[in-house]
């Protein structure tokens, strides 16, 4: 009988080696084109990095998971005994708990680099501002942003432990199952509720701000302008529609349904078929939205750099853009703005 148990699960090690086998082309693939997009937000201008923060979030996110998706596939192909489990609920969770936290993490900071770097141009002078300083301050902001979002995802990584006999069942630390539902309500609010109202907030301050675009064509009587800014303007509305709904539904298939999984014992030794088909499709989901989603997020900051900063200057003299000035650089420079 042992023996039969032996064979079923090597049957089921290598089944889970080789479906982790099939998605490293995916996993870097989404490693490339996420990696492409945080780059190139970060060196555009302080406008372009003010929008589209979240995005780099987003994109940062799906980077880590990339590279944990990645290292997991290496320790399951080259590493782990044939008589372990190759995939589990809690490196899932793991996994999960660096891409949320870290990701939320990685936002507040980068409004706090952000906010830092524009005081940084306010004050200094142009000559001050070399190339030289731009890349270490680049180097610097990104290796803190890494740090300090894995070091604060930490706690979330404690919160899972591991029957030694059964590494498909997952039993939550210090929590019974009524704390746990309380847990999952906050952990809702912090991680699910708030990005969404994050992202609203931003798309609809980004739409005040080209309305008054809008209203200043409109007084300058050049209605070619305020006609493609109105255009440009429901281009936003819908990749908000966009952004918000890839969000909700690959957040919940991807985070809940197997956290619901284990907390209601359905993934377990001996029945786990169900569990960790959810769990493979949710990854798989998850990484064509990580492929899919930098395409998206490029094409329109594409668009959108076309559309509304065409009469602003380069970031490097361009002062607060909500200050009297802004109407100054408006009617003086007309040439389109770059990222440096």
């Amino acid at each position: 009988m042992d023996n039969l148990t032996n064979i079923d699960h090597a049957r089921d090690h290598t089944s889970e080696n080789k479906f982790f086998y099939y998605l490293l082309p995916l996993v870097v693939l989404s490693l490339i084109l996420n990696s492409i997009s945080c780059f190139a937000i970060i060196r555009c201008n302080d406008l372009h990095k003010m929008l589209f923060v979240l995005i780099f979030n987003l994109a940062l996110g799906d980077v880590v998971t990339a590279i944990a998706l990645s290292f997991h596939s290496g320790i399951s192909l080259f590493v782990l005994k044939p008589n372990w489990t190759a995939f589990n609920v809690d490196t899932y969770c793991r996994i999960s708990g660096v891409t949320i936290v870290g990701g939320i993490t990685v936002g507040i900071y980068t409004l706090a680099a952000i906010s830092i770097e524009r005081f940084r141009i306010m004050v200094l002078r142009k000559k001050d501002n070399n190339l030289a300083r731009k890349k270490w301050n680049l180097i610097i902001m990104i290796f803190s942003l890494w740090t300090l979002s894995f070091g604060l995802s930490f706690p979330y990584l404690y919160l899972f432990r591991m029957y030694p006999r059964e590494p498909c069942r997952c039993e939550l630390y210090s929590f019974n199952i009524q704390q746990f539902r309380y847990y999952l309500i906050i952990y809702s609010i912090i991680v699910y509720l708030l990005p969404l109202i994050m992202i609203i907030t931003a798309y609809i301050r980004i739409w005040m701000y080209i309305t008054r675009f809008t209203i200043a064509n409109l007084i300058i009587s050049n209605n070619s302008i305020a006609l493609s800014v109105r255009n440009r303007r429901k281009h936003i509305f819908k990749m908000l529609i966009v952004s918000t709904m890839t969000f909700m539904i690959f957040t919940a298939v991807v985070i809940y349904v197997p956290t619901m999984l284990a907390a209601r014992d359905k993934i377990t030794t001996e029945n786990k078929g169900t569990g960790l088909f959810m769990i493979r499709l949710g990854i798989i989901l998850y990484l064509i939205s990580t492929i899919i989603n930098p395409l998206i997020y490029n094409y329109y900051c594409s668009a959108f750099r076309q559309a509304y900063f065409m009469y602003l200057p380069s970031w490097n003299c361009c002062t607060n853009p909500m200050s009297p000035k802004i109407m100054y650089y408006f009617h003086r420079l007309r040439k389109p703005a770059v990222c440096d």
